[in-house]
């Protein structure tokens, strides 16, 4: 078998789902994706007289640190994190704020429920974790001309920068996400904040791309009006939310 173009198959389908190019017909890329996809595929059919191609499934057990665990026993018993004990929260004024609403993207395939919190709210959430020793896992996009890992930085660029300034931070966030200039691109691990010479707000973050991505260990700094922006949504523990917005929720 041609393991060469068996693996150039799997990773052209890795890497359009992993970029969520393969979700949106008007990505700039999708048509490249799409096609290399095929062709791969057709060709290893054709030469292989083959009409299916099964690639497998994840066994049950795993082993680690020379330890036999499933999944479960491994969360609870490793990891030792209760998935309780964090919530999601999003940002956009097409849905009621203060209630739980479905977040209609393609990552949420499990029809999760994220509560739903003006623009303000959903940067003090932020700013309140990391004032107190929690980090927060977020989600948002990272496909943007300023979001620069090499360079260890991501800015909100001049243009939309004046439509914040027009328009107002939730309104941007709403015309944003609905035009598909924001997109629903890549987690990352938020761990702390900073200032530069000019008092601005800089959220240290680390990205999953390896250490050596850049020449900052893989972590990056990302101007607050940015995260303001380019965030889909975020999960923190559920105590570091404030007082008042879980009251909100009768968290």
């Amino acid at each position: 078998m041609d393991t060469t173009l068996l693996n150039d198959i799997i990773m052209l389908l890795c890497r359009s789902i992993s970029s969520r190019r393969i979700y949106f017909a008007n990505h700039p890329n999708v048509a490249e994706y799409s096609t290399a996809f095929l062709d791969n595929l057709n060709r290893f059919f054709l030469e292989h007289n083959k009409t299916e191609l099964f690639i497998g499934i994840i066994g049950e057990d795993f082993i680690y640190e020379g330890k036999k665990y499933a999944p479960k026993d491994f969360s609870k018993n490793v990891v030792g994190i209760n998935v309780d004990d964090y919530i999601e929260f999003t940002s956009f004024d097409n849905y009621p704020y203060y209630e739980k609403v479905h977040l209609d993207i393609p990552d949420n395939w499990s029809h999760d429920l994220y509560y739903n919190v003006n623009a303000n709210d959903f940067i003090r959430i932020i700013d309140n974790a990391l004032s107190n020793g929690y980090s927060v896992c977020w989600d948002g996009d990272t496909s943007e001309e300023d979001f620069k890992h090499g360079n260890g930085t991501a800015f909100l660029s001049h243009k939309e920068s004046d439509g914040v300034l027009a328009n107002g931070i939730d309104k941007m966030r709403q015309i944003t996400f609905d035009n598909f200039s924001t997109t629903d691109d890549h987690l990352m691990h938020i761990v702390g904040m900073a200032k530069d010479k000019n008092n601005n707000i800089f959220y240290l973050t680390k990205n999953s791309w390896g250490k050596d991505s850049n020449k900052y260990g893989g972590y990056l700094y990302m101007s607050k009006r940015y995260v303001q922006l380019k965030s889909i949504a975020i999960m923190v523990h559920k105590d570091a939310v404030p007082k008042d917005i879980k009251q909100k929720f009768k968290l």
